[in-house]
Parts: C-alpha cells; sequence; structure tokens
C-alpha cells in the first residue's frame, strides 16, 4: 500500500509539475507572436518610390524610400506608389508597322484603323496616335483623388487634340506635327495643373499622322510637289546668294574705277584750263607777239626736223628768219 501511494504521489507531482509550465509556455508563444506582429509593421520603400500611411483610413504621413515602421494592420495600411517611374499611355488611332510600311510605298493593304480620327479645319481626316509620357508626384491624389487616372487622361487630350486639330490643315498635321505637338502638350500641362490630379506630363510624342488609306496616294503626291517646289525655292535662293553678291562687288568696282577717271579727267581739264586763262591773260596784254609765239610754237610741232625760213610781208625787203 505504501508503495502504490508513493507512485500516485509521484504521478501526480509530476502532473502538477507539467501543468505548471504550460503558462509559461503559453506566455513565451504569445510574446513571441506579438513580437513577430510588431515586427509585421517594419517595411521598405524602394528608391523609386514613395508611400503613404493611412491609420484607420485616414492619411497620417507620406515616407521616402527607406525602412520605416508603421503599426500592423489593422491599424495601418501602406500604400506604395511608383513616383519616379515615368508611364506611358498611348492615345488615339494607329495602324500597324506592316500597313504603315505598305502606306509609304503606295502599295495597296487591308488595314484596319481604329474608330478614332480627327478632323482638320481645312475639312480633311487625319490619322494620328499620340503616347503621353507621365509619372506620379503626389501619390495622395493619384490614390484617392482620381482611381481611374488613365481613361481621365486620354479623355482630356483627345478633347485638346480635337481643339488644336480644329484650328490647323491637314499639311500642319502631316510636314509641322512638331509645332502641333508642342501646342498640345502646352495645353495638356496647363490643364492638368487646374485638374490637380497629381500627375507630371514629362513628354509627348505625335506618332504617325497619316491621311486616309484611300487617299494617301494622292496626299504623298502632293507632298512630294511640295517639297520639290521648297526645293526649287532653296536652289534659287541659294544662285541667288551667289550671283547677288558677286554682281554687286562687281558694280562696287566699276563705280571706284569710274569715280577715278572722273576725278582724273576733271582734275586734267582743271589744269588745262588754269592753264588756258594765263595764256589768255596774257594773250590780252599783247595779242600780236603772243600770237606770233603760239603759230611758232605750233609749226615747231608739226614740222619738229625741217628747216623752216619765215618772211614777213609787212617788212620792206627780204628778211629771212630760219629755225632750226
Amino acid at each position: 500500500m505504501n508503495h502504490d501511494s508513493e507512485k500516485s504521489d509521484k504521478l501526480s507531482g509530476n502532473i502538477h509539475s507539467a501543468f505548471s509550465v504550460v503558462p509559461k509556455i503559453l506566455i513565451l508563444f504569445a510574446v513571441g507572436a506579438f513580437t513577430l506582429y510588431l515586427f509585421s509593421g517594419i517595411y521598405s520603400v524602394g528608391s523609386s518610390e514613395e508611400a503613404l500611411v493611412r491609420r484607420f483610413g485616414k492619411v497620417v504621413k507620406t515616407t521616402r524610400p527607406g525602412i520605416h515602421f508603421a503599426l500592423p494592420p489593422p491599424f495601418t495600411r501602406i500604400d506604395k506608389v511608383k513616383t519616379k517611374i515615368s508611364r506611358t499611355l498611348e492615345v488615339g488611332a494607329w495602324i500597324s508597322k506592316e500597313d504603315s510600311r505598305a502606306l509609304l510605298k503606295n502599295t495597296p493593304t487591308n488595314s484596319v484603323i481604329h474608330n478614332r480620327y480627327y478632323l482638320t479645319g481645312d475639312k480633311n481626316i487625319v490619322h494620328l496616335k499620340l503616347i503621353l509620357r507621365y509619372r506620379a508626384r503626389d501619390p495622395g491624389k493619384v490614390l484617392f483623388k482620381f482611381e481611374n487616372l488613365k481613361p481621365i487622361l486620354s479623355d482630356i487630350t483627345q478633347n485638346i487634340v480635337i481643339q488644336i486639330l480644329a484650328s490647323a490643315s491637314i499639311d500642319d498635321v502631316l510636314t509641322r506635327s512638331s509645332l502641333i505637338q508642342t501646342q498640345i502638350q502646352d495645353k495638356l500641362k496647363t490643364r492638368l495643373t487646374a485638374l490637380a490630379c497629381g500627375i507630371e506630363l514629362q513628354g509627348l510624342e505625335i506618332v504617325r499622322p497619316h491621311p486616309p488609306l484611300e487617299t494617301a496616294a494622292a496626299f504623298n503626291d502632293v507632298t512630294n510637289a511640295q517639297e520639290e517646289r521648297k526645293s526649287s525655292i532653296n536652289e534659287a535662293k541659294s544662285f541667288y546668294n551667289e550671283i547677288v553678291p558677286k554682281s554687286d562687288a562687281e558694280a562696287t568696282t566699276i563705280r571706284e574705277i569710274s569715280l577715278a577717271k572722273a576725278n582724273a579727267i576733271t582734275s586734267q581739264a582743271a589744269a588745262e584750263a588754269d592753264k588756258f586763262s594765263t595764256i589768255l591773260t596774257t594773250y590780252n596784254k599783247n595779242g600780236v607777239s603772243t600770237k606770233t609765239r603760239m603759230y611758232l610754237e605750233m609749226v615747231e610741232k608739226v614740222f619738229p626736223h625741217m628747216k623752216k625760213t619765215i618772211i614777213d610781208n609787212k617788212v620792206k625787203g627780204k628778211i629771212k628768219v630760219f629755225l632750226k
């Protein structure tokens, strides 16, 4: 009996010891679970992201890239938004690359064009596609103010394109698309700023503007004719720029030579006039002597190498004057 009683007491002690350890294990388990729960509140934000911390649905702060801690769910929710990565959005009609090559080669093609098209100011139809590049600048507005941002952005862009092209010609769209592109981009930036939708437009590109395929060949002919016209005008301007300066230089040289000759002739005439005035003054003082002297000088010039005899008829007798 004593032996059985000892065994019973020993078993009872073991059971008591086992049950006394259970609360400790439960406490350790609870502490471990709570610790893991707290650790679940640690989160990381990538280098291209920003995170919105919401506590009971209300945004309490925005965190930058790095390691952060917040109360775990259900108390807190973390929403990450990529703010430094560009996103793209295609707007408008387009055709495939194969159909585009066929269009450029003026070969028939059974391409399918989307229903969207635009009407220009001169009542022509043009198909084009736009590619927008944008990024989220304000995560809060992107997440909560505009749930479906892409359809809204597409509709805004479509409206602006319709407005701009309504005041442009088909030639402007096909040959000066960069100008149209700048106008659309500036107006879209203004509209997005007014909406305060939390995105930043980084760029816009018009891709493959083209007329309907049925009229593409005729438009290509017109475009080629315009290019030939521009080429002819440029050649004419080049010829003008080459010839006119050369002609101006020649004209300047001729004017300078003529002016020099005119000055020389004027100077010579002035000198001869002065000489004549001197002779005239002398002649007026003693006309007969001057006249005789001039006559003799002229005879000497006319007959330079001859012996000359001059007889004065008014003198009686024969008086001979020899000139060598």
